[in-house]
């Protein structure tokens, strides 16, 4: 396992050569788990994306929703997302959720990011999803 913080350089020694790497964070969430920590994301990081693959439509009667945020704030990333039907949400992609995608805190902590399911009517008896959070690592490079 290789653990960094810091941009990569790649080819020559210039300012041009340094870049990110885009890291994946993958878990499941079932019907029975009403919250989970999903991922726990190094600080400074940025969101890139968080992937929602419903591989089992979630069942309860009325209402089948998925927050994505972190504690404190547990809609930061995504709010609402429907789970009703087997296919991929691309969380991140409500514009009003971009500006809690960069956390700038430089203190080697991690933020964990939460998945919330909320079901209204007839409980679930069913229900998975795969979620994915793209990052990055922010570090300021060392250039």
């Amino acid at each position: 396992m290789t653990t960094f913080k810091q941009p990569l350089r790649v080819g020559d020694k210039s300012e041009n050569s340094v870049g990110m790497a885009v890291l994946a964070q993958v878990t499941t969430q079932s019907y029975a788990e009403a919250s989970k920590v999903l991922a726990r994301l190094p600080r400074p990081y940025q969101v890139i994306d968080i992937q929602v693959d419903i591989l089992t439509a979630f069942n309860a009667a009325t209402t089948n929703t998925l927050d994505l945020g972190v504690t404190g704030d547990l809609d930061r990333y995504a709010d609402n997302l429907a789970l009703t039907a087997a296919g991929r949400v691309l969380a991140t992609s409500d514009v009003s959720e971009l500006s809690g995608l960069v956390d700038t805190t430089d203190d080697s902590g991690t933020t964990e990011i939460i998945g919330t399911y909320a079901q209204t009517g007839t409980a679930a008896t069913a229900g998975l999803a795969r979620i994915t959070v793209l990052y990055t690592c922010t570090k300021t490079p060392d250039v």
